[in-house]
């Protein structure tokens, strides 16, 4: 049996070899036959008036996440301003436990050199004989 888009059977005829095709016709449309023109005819106004929808959507979840990460960021520098005053506070405490050396004096007034040491082990070996 074959169809048209409305579900009007067009023909009724047996194919050989053939099992089944299921399709549902499409339900008839809500819109006029002039609301379906004026529809395709401005689509491409529809289109960019949706986009800018989109993309304004969009701007404000990144402008929300810049928001919260400049918030985050300035949390962490407050936090890191009070942590070193609160380290500044007991430079004297410091200073009388290593005996009026303070270790980020030196630090901070010569640049320190690092020394790296590789180390590598065998950890194991394997002869094949071809």
């Amino acid at each position: 049996m074959i169809t048209d888009f409305k579900g009007t059977v067009l023909s009724n005829y047996k194919l050989p070899r053939l099992k089944a095709i299921l399709w549902r016709p499409r339900p008839p449309t809500m819109l006029s036959n002039d609301a379906v023109r004026k529809v395709k005819k401005n689509l491409r106004e529809y289109s960019k008036i949706f986009s800018e929808e989109d993309t304004k959507a969009s701007s404000r979840v990144s402008e929300e996440v810049m928001l919260r990460r400049e918030r985050l960021l300035a949390e962490w520098s407050a936090w890191q301003e009070e942590a070193l005053e609160e380290y500044r506070k007991h430079d004297a405490e410091r200073a009388e436990l290593m005996r009026g050396i303070l270790d980020d004096e030196e630090d901070d007034e010569e640049e320190t050199e690092e020394d790296t040491e590789w180390i590598e082990e065998l950890v194991d070996e394997k002869t094949q004989m071809l």
